[in-house]
């Protein structure tokens, strides 16, 4: 079973503000899930279909399991051994990703307060391509959706409207323009300018003289 770090590791720092910044306002949005402690297995079809939304999210989004709901408020509960002991980061992966397509990027971090301990699904933007579901769960998952988080609510479901798929092709065209402009400063940083050119041959003109 892989080991699963803590935020206050090195390389979770930004993670670790996310987190905490998180549990002052103690509120859902499209960008945050809170899920009281349950175990992997239990929840892992409606888990792979959040995932699969917030990578189509700008800047991606967390789910942060041990936070319950009592009488209309969130309560930090914190998630059980017995329960954190269901994730296993790499079995997590594989499973994720044989429903999404282009694989989605997540880490799994555990972090705590006050002893109390949480386990953080933290999930990276789509690199490339928005993400699709390729392959059917029963009625739970269904091949060639495309899920979302909607603008206002913290809820997950499938794209409806040309709105929601404007917005994420916006993204996506973003990231195109930006590898291209990055594709041209290559390009022009390793080809010699005429002007380059023209004092090289001068200077070994010179040096002829």
């Amino acid at each position: 079973m892989a080991v699963i770090p803590k935020t206050d590791l090195q390389g979770y720092e930004a993670l670790q503000k996310r987190v905490d910044a998180t549990f002052q306002l103690l509120q859902e949005s499209r960008a945050v899930d809170f899920k009281q402690s349950i175990k992997w297995e239990v929840y892992r079809i409606k888990f792979a279909e959040t995932i699969m939304a917030m990578s189509n999210l700008r800047d991606g989004g967390i789910i942060i399991i041990g936070v319950s709901e009592e009488n209309g408020d969130w309560k930090l509960t914190g998630i059980t051994g017995e329960d954190l002991a269901t994730y296993d980061p790499d079995d997590m992966i594989d499973f994720v990703n044989k429903y999404s397509s282009p694989v989605v990027n997540f880490d799994v971090v555990r972090h705590e307060v006050d002893k109390v301990q949480f386990l953080i699904i933290s999930i990276h933007e789509f690199e490339s391509e928005p993400v699709i579901c390729k392959r059917a769960y029963n009625q739970d998952l269904r091949r060639g959706t495309i899920y979302i988080r909607p603008i206002g609510k913290p809820e997950t479901r499938a794209i409806q409207n040309a709105e929601e798929l404007r917005e994420l092709l916006d993204i996506a065209v973003e990231k195109k323009m930006r590898r291209f402009e990055g594709l041209i400063e290559r390009v022009f940083e390793s080809k010699p300018t005429t002007h380059q050119q023209d004092m090289k041959k001068f200077d070994q003109e010179l040096e002829g003289l």
